[in-house]
Formats: C-alpha cells, sequence, structure tokens
C-alpha cells in the first residue's frame, strides 16, 4: 500500500456533526540509525517513517518521539497475543513511555476488497479490526497517536490505495460511507446520535459513570496486557466502581467497540 486516508468525526452539539480527512502516503527512501526505511506523509507533510519485515511486521519511526514503535503484526493465527501501542498527550502518557496495548485474535474472517481479492480480517479481544496488509479499520496510524472513539468524536480508514494522492493506481479498499476517497460524504455518520456512549470522569477516580445506547448493554473491561478485569451486562447508565484498579490506562469495551480511561 501507498496511501490511506482517515476521515475524524465530530459531534457539535447534540446533532451536528464536522468531517474533515487526513492523507497518509509513502513516497521515497531513507535511512535512521542504520535502518532503511519508507518517507511517510501527513497531508504533504513528513510525519515519520515505515518499514516492513520479511515476516510480516511493520514498524513506525515517530519523528517527534524519536523511536521506532510496533506498527502491525500481520503474522496472524487464533489465539495469538499482538500489541500495539497508543501515544496520547491528552490523557496523561508520557512523552518517552509508549504505552502497549495487548489484545488477543479471537476470530480471522474474509473480506474481498475493491481489486476482487481475498484478505485476512480479525477482531481481537479489545476490540481492534484490522485488515490484513492494510491496517486498523478506524484509521492507518490513528491507533499510534490519536483517540480512539468517544461519544464526541471518532476516526476512521476512509480509502487505501496503490499510489500516491492523484496517481494513476486503483482503491483497494473504501469505506462503506465513501463516495470519493478525497470528500468527506455529508452522510457521514461514525457517530450515531442515538447509539453515543458517554463516560465520566475521566481520568477517574473511584467511580465511572456510563451513559450507554440501548437498555442492554455488554461492558468489558481490560487492563493493556488484555486481561480482562471486569465483565457485565447494564441498562442505558449505570455506574462503574473502578476503586480497586491500579492507576493506569484501561480499555472500556462496550458492545463490542473499545474505548479508554484512565484510573487516578
Amino acid at each position: 500500500m501507498n496511501e490511506w486516508t482517515e476521515v475524524y468525526e465530530e459531534r457539535i452539539g447534540t446533532e451536528d456533526h464536522s468531517c474533515s480527512l487526513t492523507v497518509y502516503n509513502i513516497e521515497g527512501d531513507t535511512t535512521i540509525n542504520s535502518i532503511d526505511y519508507r518517507k511517510l506523509y501527513k497531508n504533504g507533510k513528513l510525519s515519520g517513517a515505515i518499514r516492513e519485515t520479511a515476516d510480516s511486521v511493520v514498524y513506525y519511526y515517530d519523528i517527534k518521539y524519536k523511536k521506532e514503535l510496533l506498527l502491525y503484526d500481520f503474522a496472524w493465527k487464533i489465539g495469538k497475543e499482538i500489541k500495539s501501542v497508543w501515544l496520547d498527550e491528552w490523557d496523561g502518557v508520557s512523552e518517552d513511555i509508549p504505552e502497549y496495548v495487548y489484545a488477543t485474535i479471537n476470530k480471522i474472517d474474509t473480506l474481498i476488497l475493491e481489486d476482487g481479492k481475498k484478505y485476512a480480517y480479525i477482531t481481537t479481544t479489545t476490540g481492534t479490526k484490522c485488515i490484513q496488509g492494510i491496517g486498523d479499520t478506524e484509521g492507518f496510524v490513528t491507533h499510534l497517536t490519536l483517540l480512539r472513539p468517544t461519544y464526541k468524536c471518532a476516526y476512521k480508514l476512509w480509502c487505501a490505495t496503490d499510489s500516491r494522492i492523484n496517481g494513476e493506481g486503483s482503491v483497494l479498499y473504501k469505506d462503506e460511507q465513501c463516495d470519493d476517497c478525497y470528500t468527506c460524504n455529508e452522510k457521514l455518520a461514525i457517530l450515531e446520535s442515538d447509539n453515543a456512549v458517554s463516560l465520566s470522569p475521566n481520568p477517574v477516580k473511584d467511580v465511572l459513570t456510563l451513559t450507554l445506547p440501548t437498555s442492554n448493554n455488554e461492558i468489558k473491561i481490560f487492563d493493556l496486557q488484555g486481561k480482562l478485569l471486569l465483565q457485565q451486562n447494564v441498562g442505558f447508565s449505570t455506574e462503574v466502581n473502578v476503586s480497586m484498579l491500579p492507576k493506569g490506562t484501561y480499555v472500556l469495551m462496550v458492545n463490542g467497540v473499545s474505548y479508554r480511561f484512565v484510573k487516578e
């Protein structure tokens, strides 16, 4: 792949939405610390570098943090533990120490993409959905640098192509809501008003208050090693006692969709 487009949607008030696009493309070679990479651009500006090993592991060199981070491990099998990294200044994560998130592959399906070929598609115990050779369906590098979806904003992989922006290559992946890889669809609805999930306060000390989309919701809490700490079915609104949890970042899964909260 040479280009990925991510779409960002933000809720304004209770009903209105806005969206914007970010285009990542790979062009040119570079060497960092004696390691060969391909340059990664974000909206035309150099943002990092990418390399892939012979065993299908993809690494991302972040020029801001000046370190190499695991981006994807595409060597999949059921039950395999995989890890990715969340870097997020907004919730107090150290700029020097990235947080690795561990999850277990619990399902492997296949998808037929725009080229008519079948591609492996996984889901994990923490809700990550990923396409072989393309990446996370929430965005190519979103899980490295941005927040997971909340009730106010969300990210989504919009397109993936085998050429750089406006090139001659073909689109390999296109989101079902996408009409044009470089245009936000006015009908875009990553965030559905009646499916909003709210969690507060965040960070939390003792009790996490949840506002949920239906009268019957399954919630799970995982640590960053993928260990299940809590599982229960709850209604539209509930309070979860998290006072016993050690300080740190946790994954809250609601009906199969993952969010984050920080325990103080």
